[in-house]
Order: C-alpha cells, then structure tokens, then sequence
C-alpha cells in the first residue's frame, strides 16, 4: 500500500513539475528570426541579381516572340484549301466522329 501510494505521488509530482515547465515555456518572449537589419552592400547585392533576372525575362520573351512569329509566318505560307475540299472532308469525316461520340459514352 505504502509503495503504490509513494508511486502516486511521484506521478503527481512528475505531472506538476512537467505542467509548470510547459506553461513557463509558454510565456517566454520570442525573438525574430531576422535579429539584424540588411546592410546596404546586401540590399545593392539584391538589386543586381533582380536586374540579371528580368534581363533574363526580357531576353527569353523575345526569343518566344521570334518564334512565335515564325510560326505565323509558316502558317502564312500554307495554301488555303478550297471550300469544296473542307465540306467533302466533312462529310467523310462524320460517321467517323460518331462512332467515337458513341463510344466514348458507352466506355
């Protein structure tokens, strides 16, 4: 009986010790993550990598216009196909389309 209750009470104990170390980490001031300011060489530092970047940007952009136009230039240069050719290929093209409807619903 003796033990049993010795053991309680160091639980107890323990229990207290554990409560009152939590709430007292609980309450102790946070500092930030940043404690110094930039210095000036840093934030000069930061604007030069920026601009290397958006000279990147720039340059990648005007790569993709240059393509861009050049792929509307070779769709220029594609003959245009007459009515009567659009409407037969249309036409063969139906029952093809239909049966791909169909069975896409089914499966």
């Amino acid at each position: 009986m003796n033990e049993a209750c010795s053991r309680r009470k160091r639980r107890a104990l323990v229990s207290l010790v554990g409560a009152v170390l939590l709430e007292a980490s609980g309450c102790t001031s946070t500092y930030p993550v940043v404690a110094n300011p930039t210095e000036p060489w840093e934030q000069e530092l930061v604007r030069e990598r920026q601009a290397a970047r958006e000279a990147e940007s720039d340059a990648s952009h005007a790569a993709i216009a240059r393509q861009r136009g050049d792929l509307e230039r070779e769709d220029e240069k594609k003959p245009e196909h007459s009515a009567v050719v659009v409407a037969l290929t249309d036409i063969i093209a139906f029952p093809f389309r239909g049966a791909g409807w169909l069975a896409q619903q089914i499966f």
